[in-house]
């Protein structure tokens, strides 16, 4: 329950849920069985979970989103809650010891509008994830020539 309405995010575990968690969140109008020819790969190293974003794929339409009244901070508040009240599901489904515990420390990655909305659920829930992973995301633009450049060089020199 959510907002007075029954909500459904579809989540797909692919896994042990022993190993480190790597939620992975779609781009706009996909689903998160997009990314199934990933699991078998990912599985060796964690519990490979996709979600599908409110409204998107198999998850509930809430009644309470109007595109035409919301405004664009509205609208990335709106898909974060969403998100948040997930996280705060998860804690009852990982159990361990038997004992109920937060579902926290993740490795959070996000497609295009997935990137967007896992980069603003970063900002205000940080203290939730441990990696955050940009895979394309829309919104992210440097500006000028030298923001690009600069950009460019910090990755470079991970590499």
């Amino acid at each position: 329950m959510f907002k007075g309405e029954v909500v459904n995010i579809r989540t797909i575990i692919f896994g042990d849920e022993k190993k480190p968690v790597l939620v992975l969140i779609h781009g706009y109008g996909a689903s998160g069985p997009t990314f199934g020819i990933l699991a078998k790969k990912l599985c060796e190293h964690f519990c490979f979970i996709t979600i599908d974003i409110i409204g998107m794929g198999s998850s509930s339409r809430p009644k309470d989103y109007d595109w035409n009244k919301f405004t664009p901070e509205q609208s990335n508040e709106y898909f974060v809650e969403y998100l948040e009240k997930w996280r705060e599901s998860m804690g009852n489904h990982f159990l361990r010891s038997g004992e109920e515990r937060e579902f926290t420390q993740f490795y959070l990655a996000g497609h295009s509008f997935g990137g967007y909305i896992s980069a603003q659920y970063a900002l205000k829930y940080h203290r939730h994830i441990k990696k955050l992973l940009l895979i394309s995301p829309i919104g992210v633009n440097p500006r000028t020539p030298e923001e690009r450049t600069n950009v460019y060089e910090r990755f470079k020199r991970r590499a």
